[in-house]
């Protein structure tokens, strides 16, 4: 545990209070002055904290980075009848040792546990050269949005009786990937399968990097800047849930396609809005 810690924990609590109370979203980074500290702080004005942080590299004097944040709560469980506070805060600041510690404050409610996970972690952490937390779904996911994407796109297009099973097939990732052993058993989109477990986000992301793969938001240097992790849930953070794909295909495409296409989906886990981990 590093000597700074109860100096960190002082600070955290200091950021959450104030925006808390109406201060300014900000980063916030520490370096040794003297027998003491110096605090950075700068104003997000209006600008996601990942947002800033992504492809930054601390430097190597600053032994501390972080960030506090006002925003408004949700509940995860999509409960719109809870009741809950029109606004919630929470400061979490990085030790270049890996250590993390957060505050976090809705409405009378405090807490002091660190997030295990998330883009602006994720982003503080890649920022002083450490690792994030694993992902927390598979490449799978991606896949399958990405093709369920085409063949909405393909159901809009193509005139009435056009939208085969095969033509189906053909929309698969596999192919965009190049992997012919992936891509000859898509008839039953086994394929889906033999990306996930060939193919994982590490992979992907190098990809990415060398220009093999395009995402959207995620450039070739970005990547690189990037781990695993903090790529993977980039990644994701955009992408309409599958079973809101699967509602929409149902519309465009019909309930036989729409249900041979929920089919795969299940068969890979993903019911419910969840991904497999």
């Amino acid at each position: 545990m590093p000597d700074e810690v109860p100096f960190l924990n002082t600070l955290a609590d200091a950021l959450c209070q104030e925006v808390a109370g109406g201060g300014p979203n900000r980063l916030v980074h520490l370096k040794e002055a003297g027998d003491g500290y110096d605090v950075g702080l700068l104003p997000l004005d209006g600008a996601r904290p990942a947002s800033l942080l992504l492809g930054t590299v601390a430097p190597p004097e600053w032994i501390a980075l972080g960030v506090a944040t006002r925003g408004r709560p949700h509940d995860l469980g999509g409960d719109r009848r809870r009741k809950l506070p029109a606004s919630a805060a929470c400061a979490v600041i990085v030790h270049r040792d890996g250590t993390v510690l957060g505050r976090f404050q809705m409405g009378e409610v405090a807490h002091s546990d660190p997030p295990a996970y998330g883009l602006t972690l994720d982003c503080l952490q890649r920022a002083l050269g450490l690792p994030t937390a694993p992902p927390q779904a598979s490449t799978g996911a991606r896949f399958t949005s990405l093709w369920l994407e085409k063949v909405q796109l393909a159901a809009q297009l193509l005139p009435a009786g056009k939208l085969t099973w095969k033509v189906i097939v053909a929309l698969h990732p596999a192919v965009d990937i190049g992997d012919e052993a992936a891509a000859g058993m898509a008839s039953d989109l086994a394929a889906t399968v033999a990306m996930e477990r060939a193919c994982d986000w590490e992979r992907l992301r190098w990809l990415v990097v060398e220009g093999r793969w395009h995402e959207p938001y995620v450039t070739p240097v970005d990547a690189a800047w990037l781990d695993a992790g903090s790529f993977s849930r980039l990644v994701m953070a955009d992408v309409t849930p599958i079973h809101i794909q699967l509602a929409e295909l149902r519309r465009t495409a019909g309930a036989a396609i729409a249900r041979r296409c929920r089919t795969v989906a299940h068969r890979l886990g993903y019911r419910a809005g969840r991904a497999a981990a």
